[in-house]
């Protein structure tokens, strides 16, 4: 039999605390879960009347349109929840939801009202509780409309004057209107400084040479009057449209002559010369100074001008100056005309002999094409040519085609309709519905859908009457207006390795974003893509976010090209020959200034209201303010576009490098989810990092990179491409531009691909379009149309992936 094992004293000591350690943990177990069991049921209940309450909100605030108060509640009937409120806007709504409506003339405001939903817990215990199970206070933004109030007399009065405008040439008589269409109680008289050529009713008798004078539109309603004066010539010669206007400025120079065409004209054994850069900053190339066409002729060419077809041409008109100045040997221009009812030319030759500057002008009768050719017995002959202007009559096309540029393609309240076109005439209007909107542009009753209603615009010029039907939706409360957004493809023409520019258009708003570097291909991608889409000339607002040539250095082509009518601008100056262009262009446009640090954020005045529920809220970045960042980059504007439900976050070059580490981190909170990122600074690395992904959450981000993949400054860095994949593999990545991988271009050390020009459309997107409405947002591109290239997907990414495994 074995022995009984003997249980030592110390094993007894340690067996009775191993038993009173684990009574003791089942009795902490127990307390803990009578303290859950006690206070879950109150706590759980508590936070079920937080989602109650935000139901309740919901049902107030969603879809919010106000003209009074409103009534934020605080505390819930028969709920424990705490609702505390904060107004983006306290001028227009308070915290407490009082509503002051904004006058007619600044238009309806959008305002973000931010609830904050707490239960008060009644003791530590709960609190700690709480934290532990993930019951935190919940917030909520909603988005409301505060309507304006009805227009008074003076705001009537002054909408009349800043509506109606005055063509600034006048070929024929204009019936002037005596009533303002939108607001019929407004009376307008006109009073003109030289009846002699235009009276104050609008007779026009032509001069013998082009005479100035000017005429003064008083607008009157109740007992307020204004008035408003314009300058205006009466033209000795008929309208004509400048079919061909060529001053050669815009155009590259060339270092021989060669054959080539440009705006519709054909030149041979020709060059483009003038002056080169005249920058002050050697880290800036671009093109200055006037420039002009040479013409040569030796033994193999001879140069010329060749027009193409030109419909009811009626004059040609350039400068030129000749290298000839002495000799026996005769040199001219010859120009000749071949007219479009047969194989007749007319001559006209132009002697070269003194070296002096001389304008040619020669009238013309519809030919169907114009030749200018150097003839000479001298080789190596040169003449230069400049201004080279052809004109013709007007036609019904140009009338109509001019009034439909003043006209928006659809409308929700009214519109000012035109009384003339930009060449003159009479314009009267008769509307396919007047029920819906009557006949002088005034919207009668707001119907639920879209609906096109027909414009009939009669111009009466002279003895002519010309007739053009007018399409006008009539935006019904069931549907929205789309906003367009193309991010410009500024490289398209073999130029501009870096830069940027963005276009947003929502109904006849027209609103530019930078506008890239000053090389000739760049200025062309961005004067096309605004042509494309800009049916008034006129661009509501650009935007400059910072002042580095790439971003700024291509705006004096587009005050230039456009009429600007507001320019909000970053914060403090630079000191490149690009940025003294930027402000002379801007001062000469006149346009209304608006600084981001003094007029919008110093004044909390950060929301732009673009439409209904379409609006730019700018965001504060803390690095505004020059005395906070010289650095450029820093003081880069950043803001979000709200169209319905989608978000759009454009950063310009706000990274977060050097001087500004903590820029991103400064505003990421404030914006919550977005949709679309456009990646800052050309996807630096330097930028959107992990952080910032995870507070911002983006489905979509869109690069701007310039000319190809990986350029001259790297851009976009393989590390951002990767942090954007990593963060979410599913994130759609788009690049503007291309360019070969592995096959077709060089791998740096620095992980970027260095491609040859004949490299540049592979894998390239083009302009990259974002279309948002009211069921969400469809991005298309220039070469993929409906599929555009994701980054994974192009061989410049497969490239680097290769060589990294």
């Amino acid at each position: 039999m074995a022995k009984k094992k003997k249980v030592s004293k110390k094993q007894k000591v340690a067996q009775r605390r191993k038993v009173i350690t684990t009574l003791f943990a089942i009795l902490v177990i127990a307390i803990i879960a009578a303290i859950f069991f006690m206070y879950y049921p109150t706590i759980n209940s508590d936070y079920k009347n937080v989602d109650s309450a935000i139901s309740k909100t919901d049902e107030i605030l969603i879809d919010k349109v106000v003209t009074s108060n409103i009534d934020l509640m605080t505390l819930v009937d028969g709920n424990n929840t705490i609702i505390s409120w904060e107004s983006s806007d306290p001028s227009v709504i308070s915290s407490t939801g009082e509503v002051f409506r904004p006058s007619f003339l600044e238009g309806d405001k959008i305002v973000k009202l931010t609830a904050t939903y707490k239960i008060p817990l009644k003791d530590k215990i709960a609190e700690v509780l709480s934290s532990a199970l993930g019951y935190t206070e919940k917030t909520k933004t909603y988005t409301v409309k505060v309507k304006t109030l009805d227009a008074t007399n003076e705001e009537k009065v002054e909408l009349a004057l800043n509506s109606i405008s005055f063509p600034e040439e006048i070929y024929t008589d204009i019936n002037l209107p005596s009533k303002f269409s939108v607001f019929n109680d407004v009376n307008l008289s006109w009073e003109s400084s030289n009846d002699n050529v235009f009276s104050s009713t609008g007779e026009f008798t032509r001069p013998s040479s082009d005479t100035t004078f000017t005429i003064t539109l008083k607008a009157s309603c109740g007992d307020y009057s204004s008035e408003v004066s314009f300058d205006a010539t009466c033209k000795s010669t008929s309208a004509t449209f400048e079919e061909v206007s060529i001053d050669f400025n815009d155009m590259s120079l060339t270092s021989k002559y060669a054959d080539f065409t440009y705006d519709n004209i054909k030149f041979s054994s020709a060059r483009i010369e003038g002056e080169e850069s005249s920058s002050t900053d050697s880290s800036e190339t671009g093109d200055y100074g006037l420039r002009h066409l040479t013409l040569r002729t030796n033994s193999d060419a001879s140069g010329k001008i060749e027009t193409y077809f030109i419909e009811n041409a009626n004059h040609i008109s350039f400068k030129y100056t000749s290298t000839r100045t002495s000799g026996v040997k005769e040199s001219k221009l010859v120009v000749e005309f071949l007219l479009a009812n047969g194989d007749s030319r007319i001559r006209e030759e132009v002697l070269l002999f003194d070296g002096e500057s001389h304008e040619v002008n020669i009238g013309i009768t519809n030919p169907s094409s114009i030749k200018i050719e150097l003839v000479t017995e001298y080789s190596e002959e040169k003449v230069y040519i400049d201004d080279l202007v052809i004109t013709r009559d007007l036609t019904e096309e140009d009338y109509t085609s001019s009034l439909l540029k003043q006209i928006p393609s659809s409308i929700s309240s009214y519109i000012v309709l035109p009384y003339t076109t930009k060449y003159g005439g009479n314009v009267t209007y008769t509307s396919s519905n007047e029920s819906i909107l009557s006949n002088d542009g005034v919207v009668l009753a707001s119907p639920e859908n879209n609906t096109k209603v027909l414009l009939t615009a009669t111009i009466n010029v002279g003895d002519n009457t010309y007739t053009s039907i007018i399409e006008l939706t009539i935006k019904g409360s069931k549907e929205a207006v789309p906003v367009e957004i193309h991010f410009i493809d500024i490289g398209k023409y073999g130029q501009s390795d870096c830069g940027e520019s963005i276009y947003i258009k929502y109904e006849n708003i027209d609103i530019l974003i930078d506008a890239a570097d000053n090389f000739d291909a760049s200025k062309q991608a961005v004067t096309e893509a605004i042509t494309k889409y800009l049916s008034d000339g006129v661009l509501d607002y650009v935007i400059a976010t910072h002042p580095d040539s790439d971003h700024i250095g291509g705006m004096p082509n587009v005050f230039e090209k456009f009429q600007v009518e507001n320019l909000i601008v970053f914060d403090g100056d630079h000191t490149s020959q690009k940025y003294k262009n930027f402000v002379s262009s801007y001062t000469n446009e006149n346009c209304k200034v608006i600084n981001i640090y003094d007029d919008i954020m110093a004044k909390n005045d950060t929301i732009l209201t673009l439409g209904e529920d379409v609006y730019i809220e700018f965001i504060d970045t803390k690095y505004y303010d020059e005395n906070v960042s010289e650095e450029t980059n820093g003081r880069s504007i950043v803001f979000l576009l709200q169209a319905y439900d989608t978000k759009v976050l454009f950063t310009g070059d706000a990274d977060s490098q050097g001087a500004h580490p903590d820029l991103e981190e400064n505003y990421q909170s404030v914006l919550g989810d977005i949709d679309i990122l456009k990646v800052v600074h050309h996807g630096t690395r330097e930028g959107t990092s992990d952080d910032y992904l995870k507070a911002i959450d983006p489905e979509v981000a869109i690069i701007c990179n310039g000319n190809y993949l990986g350029n001259k400054h790297s851009h976009p860095h393989v590390e951002t491409i990767t942090n954007l994949y990593e963060y979410d593999e599913n994130m759609k990545v788009y690049c503007i531009t291309g360019g070969s991988g592995s096959d077709g271009c060089e791998l740096g050390s620095n992980g970027s691909y260095k491609c040859d020009s004949s490299q540049y459309m592979n894998d390239r997107n083009g302009t990259i379009d974002l279309v948002i409405n009211n069921t969400g947002y469809v991005i298309t591109s220039e070469y993929y149309e409906a599929s555009p290239m994701e980054v994974k997907d192009t061989d410049w990414w497969k490239g680097y992936l290769e060589v990294a495994n």
